[in-house]
């Protein structure tokens, strides 16, 4: 056709009109030209349903008329339209009914949730950077008064020429590094760790999660201290603990020290402590009571007691949920690396309480003079087994030390604690000690330290880790039968983690330099780290050696009281039955028997009665076969 011959040389075709001719649609007459000029304006829609798709029309330069336009069902056919689901009909009140929607939903939520959720945050970041110094305000009638050059303005300081100050510099402290392979080990628990996701590990069978490699980063701490007269130990926690918070962030931390009736140059030294942390932005609540320090006659334990519940106030008068674990620490040596183990170790072993492991020099004439350096707190610290950490024979008192006075000689354990691996434990303290904070916090548990009926048979510590088996944790119900529910609790030692109460003990049984289990690389490390997993029992054990009255003051008196008692211990009041060889005990749940009058039946060939030494005779009654 010429027409359209002549149309098609202006660029007039079908496609250049809109028409698709695979809708099956034929062009109409071509219109007479006309002179009109070009318009812009959309042709009318045809009959078919717009659904929303509008067009804009293209006519060539020079055209005179318009092409019946057909709609073509996809976008690149129309470089310069704009097609939205939204535009069609209807859609625009939808789309304002919906961000109505959205936004009634978003002031119910601020109103109901995030107000009140930032108000309780902001009080719990009170909480933990509340700074406080009590009892400094007399500290001029105290026997040591401030040196002049910090008992004025405490703002101009620089940190450096703190932590270096003549009241630090004159105590000695371990010399502490970390190295590469600790550094790397302990990058989890640093703020500005980078979790790259879950890191695997396949033992053939399958896939486990190493726990070792999860982020700890938001945990927050509450370090709790009672010291009297510890100058010779303070200036070593201060770099310590200025090393561990600048490296973990000092706004997870809160640090409460009780000091009473000192009369050395402790109060100076925590005045000074107040200052380095007033220069790292962390909290403090730092409290010295110049009264006199003692304790009245059969009162020693009730006092420790409530000293220590005085350094847990600020964490109980806290709002809920502000702090994740507490540390507890004493006056003894110790480096950076052993806090991040322990840290660390808590964490990944999902523990209730973990305990380092301190060590004493056993200045005993039996030893003298070469003094072994020992672990402490064999008046705490019990085993699965209920057994001591070292055998000490009644009623003379002596210490068996096998193995180079290594601990735990009859735990099956023991080869776990050699090789510095966790251990689980029935009860423990050692100088140093995680807690969870929900344990003293939350009211199904509410744990406090406490005395032992006004008596000083037990340490407080003992009953805690006592108590903590008694909570909702607890395997049995209040009748006295197994449920469900309880795991038991979770207590551990860490031995890699050091403490000692003298600088100079501290280098004769540190661990943090033996790290050879960090060094190794790819699988052989994935599998050491899961070695480490303690494989959790459920069930304490059902007797408890125990001694009473423990003191390391006059060591060849105290010992001769060691180890007189075998305590039966149970979740609830469980009967015991006298046909197994063990002792009906109603509430409460302990009763001490005397050893020595304990015999046992042991028919040989000739079937007479033997009587058992004292060890054996606790490896029965730990057997139940008395």
């Amino acid at each position: 056709m010429p027409g359209l011959e002549k149309d098609e040389e202006q660029g007039h075709g079908l496609h250049d009109a809109g028409v698709d001719p695979e809708l099956g649609m034929t062009p109409g007459p071509i219109p007479t030209p006309t002179t009109t000029t070009a318009s812009t304006t959309p042709p009318p829609s045809s009959n078919k349903r717009s659904f929303g798709w509008g067009v804009s029309s293209r006519p060539a330069s020079g055209a005179t008329s318009i092409l019946p336009q057909a709609r073509s069902p996809t976008r690149s056919s129309f470089p310069g339209s704009r097609l939205s689901w939204f535009d069609g009909p209807g859609r625009k009140s939808f789309k304002a009914r919906f961000l109505l929607v959205c936004t009634a939903a978003w002031v119910l939520w601020q109103l109901v949730v995030g107000i009140p959720d930032s108000a309780s945050r902001r009080a719990r970041t009170r909480a933990i950077t509340k700074r406080a110094l009590i009892g400094f305000e007399s500290i001029e009638r105290r026997t040591q008064v401030l040196p002049k050059d910090i008992a004025g303005e405490r703002t101009w300081w620089p940190i450096e020429d703190l932590l270096e100050h003549s009241l630090l510099a004159k105590h000695p402290s371990p010399n502490c590094n970390l190295n590469i392979y600790q550094k790397d080990r302990y990058a989890p628990l640093l703020s500005r760790y980078r979790y790259r996701g879950p890191h695997f590990y396949h033992n053939n069978t399958d896939w486990t999660v190493v726990p070792h490699y999860l982020p700890r980063k938001k945990i927050t701490y509450f370090i709790a201290i009672n010291l009297i007269n510890s100058d010779y130990v303070l200036p070593a926690l201060i770099r310590v603990f200025y090393t561990v918070l600048s490296a973990l962030g000092p706004s997870r931390f809160h640090v409460s020290i009780y000091e009473n009736g000192s009369t050395d140059t402790t109060p100076a030294q925590l005045y000074l402590f107040a200052m380095v942390l007033d220069r790292l932005g962390a909290g403090y609540t730092i409290h010295s009571d110049a009264a006199k320090a003692g304790f009245p006659a059969g009162a020693r334990i009730k006092s420790l007691a409530n000293l220590r519940n005085k350094a847990l106030q600020p964490l109980l008068d806290a709002p809920k949920g502000t702090f994740d674990r507490v540390l507890f620490i004493n006056d003894v040596h110790l480096c950076e690396s052993d806090l991040f183990e322990l840290m660390l170790q808590h964490e990944v072993q999902d523990a209730d309480m973990s305990c380092g492991m301190d060590y004493k020099s056993l200045e005993i004439k039996e030893f003298a003079p070469n003094y072994p350096v020992i672990f402490y707190d064999v008046w705490v610290a019990r085993d699965m087994l209920g057994l001591p950490f070292y055998n000490i024979s009644y009623p003379s008192g002596a210490w068996d030390l096998p193995g180079g006075a290594r601990p735990m000689p009859l735990s099956p354990d023991r080869f776990r604690l050699y090789d510095l691996q966790p251990v689980q434990v029935f009860s423990c303290w050692n100088g140093v000690t995680i807690i969870d904070a929900d344990l003293f916090v939350n009211p199904r548990h509410a744990l406090r330290f406490r005395d032992d009926g006004d008596t000083d048979r037990q340490s407080e510590c003992y009953l805690f880790c006592s108590d903590l088996w008694k909570t909702t944790y607890s395997p049995f119900s209040s009748d006295g039968d197994p449920q469900d529910g309880g795991r038991g609790a979770r207590i551990q030692v860490v031995p890699r983690t050091v403490a000692t109460y003298q600088h100079y003990e501290y280098g004769q049984v540190r661990q943090d330099k033996n790290t050879t289990a960090f060094e190794q690389e790819g699988w052989l490390r994935d599998k050491n780290n899961l070695d480490e997993l303690i494989e959790w029992k459920r069930y304490p054990p059902r007797l408890i050696n125990t001694y009473e009255y423990a003191v390391w003051s006059n060591m060849n008196v105290c010992m001769s009281v060691l180890l007189q008692h075998v305590v039966t211990f149970s979740a609830a009041p469980t009967p015991f039955h006298e046909k197994n060889g063990l002792l009906s005990t109603p509430s409460p749940r302990r009763i001490s028997i005397l050893l020595q009058k304990t015999t046992a039946s042991d028919p040989g060939s000739d079937g007479r009665s033997t009587s058992l030494s004292a060890p054996e005779r606790r490896l029965s009654f730990i057997e139940g076969t008395i």
